[in-house]
């Protein structure tokens, strides 16, 4: 004979059987806390240092309402199982979407309840003026995050090492961020599903790592606008084989063209313009055939210009202006106020 369940059991049941489905459905509770903390943390902010519009900041989250469904909050997306994967949060610190003078930042202190949404795959915190060094530890809880635009802020800092512990990161923009010191290429190591890197307009310098250039899956690669000098390392290149846009512009790099570089031949962009590059130009260039800029202006780069070049089908950019280069452009070359190519039919 059975015995009869007894009250801990039926309880049991009793929540299991109402309780459990609608948690499974509805919004986690410390997802929609972390969102309002930082929504209040900017709000008392704001009202104490008048720092941002009122009206305006209250317009951009009149949706983040305590008890509204968060899924539907204006800079947030829901995955299927409702939690938050898409977060926003670019253009706090602005009165408007062009800069004034009374543009304030946004302290990264803000962000701190945001960054426990561990859920995240996407966070855009560009164009916030955030000031001062990023914890170390900022980034820790972020497994399994694919994008990360940090533009446009004024960190004034080295990258912090735990961002090089995002192992699904495929996207990273870092530009015009005031990030300084030197760039270690071991770091990059740890990212090995990067196809996006955009590290243009910081204070970066020393020499170029190797080992940057080790990223199988990188397409696109800008550290343009920095401080960076010394030679490009001519076996930096042998890994990029689906990099599709290289701008090194705007540096203090010397020596010459590795050969190296010219076996990438998935590069449609190419920009070393405003360095101190010598040497001559390869006609190896040749081999580019998907090339379609290639920009070396205000360089020292000299020696004959490669007729070559007219074989490049796909060249619709060139320019080697304020070079050391003899003689005029080659027959080979056709070029228009459209762009230039190939005088072949």
């Amino acid at each position: 004979m059975l015995k009869p369940c007894p009250l801990s059991c039926l309880l049991f049941i009793f929540f299991f059987v109402f309780f459990i489905p609608k948690l499974s459905f509805s919004c986690p509770q410390d997802q929609r806390q972390s969102l309002l903390e930082f929504k209040n943390l900017l709000m008392t902010h704001n009202v104490k240092n008048h720092s941002i519009a009122e009206i305006d900041l209250m317009e951009r989250f009149m949706t983040w309402r305590p008890n509204s469904d968060y899924c539907i909050w204006q800079f947030v997306r829901c995955s299927p199982s409702r939690e938050v994967t898409h977060l926003n949060l670019s253009s706090l610190g602005k009165t408007d979407f062009i800069y004034t003078q009374n543009t304030v930042s946004v302290s990264f202190s803000f962000l701190r309840p945001v960054l426990r949404i561990n859920s995240l795959v996407m966070l855009d915190i560009s164009s916030n003026f955030i000031q001062g060094e990023i914890p170390g530890d900022a980034f820790v809880n972020l497994t399994r995050l694919i994008s990360l635009d940090m533009s446009y802020n004024n960190f004034l800092s080295s990258i912090p090492p735990k961002l090089f512990s995002l192992k699904t990161l495929q996207y990273l923009n870092i530009s015009l961020s005031g990030f300084e010191g030197e760039m270690h290429g071991d770091a990059f190591l740890n990212l090995p599903r990067l196809i996006s890197l955009d590290m243009s307009y910081n204070l970066f310098n020393g020499s170029i790592a190797p080992k940057l250039f080790s990223l199988k899956t990188l397409k696109y690669l800008n550290f343009g606008v920095n401080d960076f000098g010394g030679e490009i390392p001519g076996d930096a290149f042998v890994n990029l084989t689906s990099l599709i846009s290289l701008d090194m512009s705007r540096n203090s790099l010397n020596g010459s063209i590795p050969h190296e570089l010219f076996s990438l031949k998935t590069l449609q962009r190419l920009d070393l313009s405003n360095n101190v590059i010598g040497g001559t130009l390869s006609g190896d260039i040749k081999e580019l055939r998907n090339l379609q800029e290639l920009i070396l202006d205000e360089n020292l780069i000299g020696g004959d210009i490669p007729p070559e070049i007219g074989s490049l089908a796909e060249l619709r950019e060139l320019s080697l202006r304020k070079n050391k280069f003899n003689g005029s452009i080659p027959l080979s070359v056709s070029c228009t106020p459209m762009g230039c190519g190939s005088n072949k039919n």
